[in-house]
């Protein structure tokens, strides 16, 4: 569950961001390599996102648990095409993915890999196509 403070998201360009952060997981609900958004609802003070749950944990947690041991390739390979594939679909939808890294790919009981924390993404614009 992501959670966050009304009084925070209301200043500056938060608040944008936050709603097209949840624009953004309301788009990708058919994909099934990015986090899948549940639910999203208020109280007086915060905001919530419910999302699915990853018990597996994320990459940067099963690196650290393993370290110093490789992943094996065959597993590098696979997880890789995962994240491509989640790539390519945010592209098809002119979704700019912006915050790549161990900790927001998530690991599933299923062994596959999904993307989560669109809180940085943007959406480029046929004016601005590579402005971000």
């Amino acid at each position: 569950m992501k959670v966050l403070r009304k009084n925070v998201v209301l200043e500056g360009q938060d608040l944008a961001y936050v709603m097209l952060e949840r624009e953004i997981l309301m788009q990708c609900q058919s994909n099934p390599f990015i986090i899948q958004l549940k639910y999203a609802f208020q109280n007086v003070e915060r905001l919530f996102f419910l999302m699915e749950v990853a018990r597996a944990g994320n990459f940067y947690r099963i690196l650290l648990k393993q370290a110093p041991r490789p992943f094996r390739y065959e597993r590098i390979v696979f997880h890789s095409g995962e994240i491509a594939c989640a790539l390519l679909f945010l592209h098809s939808k002119r979704i700019i993915y912006r915050d790549l890294k161990p900790e927001n790919v998530l690991v599933f009981d299923d062994g596959h890999v999904k993307l989560g924390d669109f809180g940085l993404c943007r959406k480029s614009t046929d004016q601005h196509p590579k402005a971000t």
